[in-house]
């Protein structure tokens, strides 16, 4: 919870309808096999609530990627500060630096 706090504490937007409703689809990263051994030491609940405020509170219609892949980095990083390891939760997933790679490739073509 304090971990939590810290992290958004101070940093509000109003968060509903479409914005909310991306930012809780994707943090449902924080539930994959690859967290769950931080749900023995962190909230799973919190861990949630903590991605989806920094959607939220991010410039997310630039970039939604951005602020989901640094919420789920500061996490894998305090679980493992926290001597808990961590799967590689970045494979497959739009964090996965050839995935935001293309993306940026194919972004910079359309424009």
């Amino acid at each position: 919870k304090q971990w939590y706090q810290r992290r958004v504490r101070g940093r509000k937007r109003e968060c509903r309808g479409e914005l909310r409703e991306t930012a809780e689809r994707l943090c449902e990263m924080t539930s994959s096999s690859s967290f769950l051994p931080c749900h023995q030491i962190l909230d799973r609940k919190a861990m949630f609530q903590q991605c989806v405020e920094e959607i939220c509170i991010a410039d997310w219609r630039r970039d939604v990627y951005l602020p989901l892949c640094n919420s789920l980095s500061e996490l894998a990083n305090t679980c493992t500060q926290l001597g808990v390891k961590v799967g590689s939760w970045q494979c497959g997933t739009p964090c996965d630096a050839k995935v935001l790679y293309r993306t940026k490739i194919e972004e910079t073509i359309v424009v």
